[in-house]
Formats: structure tokens, C-alpha cells, sequence
């Protein structure tokens, strides 16, 4: 099953937050149904920001990459089919992750995790599709770390992965 464009995450530390709005490099991937490359953007990706001041999904152009080179890379707060996004092009991201941050996402790749496992921002197959987003994955190599394991999708009520920043 797709991800949802919203709900595909939770913030359990909410006095952390330092939210943005931020023009996107292609308004049609705020678009609910949409052609953009990889689908539209959903609540739980990761993005980064480009030369041009713009928010672009934390991939390389083929969608492939093992983990994302750009750095830093921002959470998804409010991605496609929302009033606000579409009418000003603009997607709602956390500025920053501070240490200690936590958060649970749907957005992963829960292969090989356990407890205390670092994590980076890589390609993630979107279920049900032929569709890749930018999540959280195992770090392996030389991947930058952006968090740690706290709670695997096994063990939270909602499946989702409880990560807290590096």
C-alpha cells in the first residue's frame, strides 16, 4: 500500500520544532495525482535544499542512490495535496533536527535494524509502487548519520520507526 500524503509520521518532541515553509523545485510535486518523478511528495520524506533556494526530494536524479550525499537534509512536515502547499508551492519542513529529537516515521526501510542502529536518508521503495522516497534507512559506509534507533516498527502501535537525531 502507497504512503499517505500525510500521517506518515510523528513527532514525539514537540518543543524542538523550528518549522519553514520553502518553495519546491516543481509545484506538480505537491499535486495529490501527479506525473512528477517518483510521485508526490508525502508528510516523512526528507529533502534538501538546492542552489536556487529551492526543496527538492533527498535523491540523486536516477532515484538510486544508497543514501543521500546531500547534507543537510530536512524532514517533511506537510507535503502534497494540502490547500496551504498548493496555493503558495511551498512544502513545511523542520529546519533542524537538535539532538535528542525524536520522531516516528512510516517512511523507512526496516531491514537489518535493531536498537541503536545509525540511520541515514536513502532511497526507499514505496510500497505498492514503482515509486521512491527519500527515508530513513540503515547507515552503512560512509552515509551521513542523522539518527538512531529507539524503537523498531515491530515493537510501536503504529508500525512506524522511532528514530532520535545524531
Amino acid at each position: 500500500m502507497a504512503f499517505k500524503l500525510e500521517d506518515n509520521y510523528n513527532v514525539r518532541t514537540p518543543g524542538f520544532m523550528d518549522q519553514r515553509s520553502i518553495p519546491v523545485v516543481d509545484k506538480t510535486m505537491l499535486k495529490k495525482v501527479t506525473a512528477y518523478e517518483n510521485g508526490p511528495l508525502v508528510g516523512g520524506e526528507f529533502v534538501y535544499v538546492d542552489t536556487d533556494g529551492k526543496a527538492n526530494r533527498a535523491l540523486d536524479d536516477s532515484g538510486e542512490v544508497d543514501y543521500c550525499a546531500h547534507v543537510p537534509v530536512y524532514f517533511v512536515l506537510s507535503g502534497a495535496g494540502r490547500t496551504d502547499t498548493l496555493t503558495t508551492g511551498k512544502a513545511t519542513i523542520l529546519k533542524g533536527f537538535p539532538k535528542g529529537f525524536e520522531i516516528d516515521t512510516a517512511v523507512m526501510d526496516a531491514a537489518d535494524l535493531v536498537i541503536g542502529s545509525p540511520l541515514t536518508v536513502g532511497s526507499i521503495d514505496e510500497p505498492g509502487t514503482e515509486n521512491k522516497k527519500a527515508g530513513v534507512k540503515l547507515a552503512a559506509g560512509d552515509a551521513p548519520v542523522i539518527g538512531y534507533v529507539t524503537a523498531l516498527s515491530t515493537t510501536t502501535p503504529d508500525g512506524r520507526l522511532r528514530f532520535e537525531a545524531a
